[in-house]
């Protein structure tokens, strides 16, 4: 079962997220998810772009080697949206997180803040696969801030790493996992995490009577809704219909 669903939330004028989950070619499942960056102009177009150029990349080339093809998708993407930085929108970028799945094994690869999950479908917090590129998550991981310092909370939508940025992309591409079985892999905008913790994730989706990505994205709305979120995600079970 593959979802992706994208919400302009409660508080913000447009939606910068999108969302996008489908089969390959090949047969491979991609999920990706891009937020735009806030504070510039231009985000929607540019998780439009990256999106568009990534799933655009791995449609014509199948991904023999997955790390290698995300590797070569998000610098497409990278270059989708730097051709198109001018005017108005000269320093438009986006996050980015993507994942390939085949089988029972996944590869994600991302690039700033917006992150993949694994959740268990028969209860349990849901466990994060990928590292922000953002001060605050770096400066905690070198040990010199705490999660709860008032800084983390001042500072928390500052992107060190971004699509769009610099010439190279800087992608970190992990890979591959082994998919429990039952378990959903999610994607996601900080819309989402920024609001729910991994252990509310975990119940929302225990709880779900299965379309996981409106029960998601509603929790959030319930919340306040504060910024755009997006989800993508597929269902792993054995015998569900999917990646060879």
């Amino acid at each position: 079962m593959l979802q992706a669903r994208s919400d302009r939330g409660l508080l913000r004028e447009r939606n910068e997220d999108t969302a996008a989950s489908l089969a390959l070619p090949d047969g491979s499942l991609l999920l990706a998810v891009a937020d735009g960056l806030g504070g510039h102009p231009g985000g929607e177009v540019a998780s439009h772009a990256a999106l568009d150029a990534l799933i655009e990349r791995l449609r014509a080339q199948p991904p023999a080697d997955p790390a290698a093809a995300l590797r070569d998708a998000f610098e497409e993407a990278n270059r989708a949206v730097r051709a198109r930085q001018q005017g108005a929108n000269a320093r438009m970028g986006t996050t980015l997180v993507a994942a390939l799945v085949r089988g029972s094994e996944a590869w994600t690869a991302n690039i700033g803040d917006s992150r993949a999950y694994l959740v268990p479908l028969d209860g349990g917090a849901a466990r994060r696969l990928t590292e922000d590129h953002s001060w605050v998550e770096e400066q905690i991981r070198a040990g010199l801030l705490e999660p709860d310092d008032p800084l983390a909370a001042l500072n928390r939508h500052v992107i060190t790493r971004a699509i769009g940025l610099e010439e190279r992309a800087g992608t970190d591409v992990t890979g591959p996992i082994e998919l429990p079985d039952p378990c959903l892999l999610l994607l996601s905008s900080d819309g989402l995490h920024g609001v729910l913790d991994d252990a509310e994730i975990g119940r929302v989706v225990t709880e779900s009577g299965g379309d996981y990505a409106s029960e998601l994205s509603d929790a959030v709305l319930e919340r306040g809704a504060p910024d755009n979120v997006a989800v993508a995600l597929y269902v792993h079970r054995t015998g569900h219909e999917g990646a060879p």
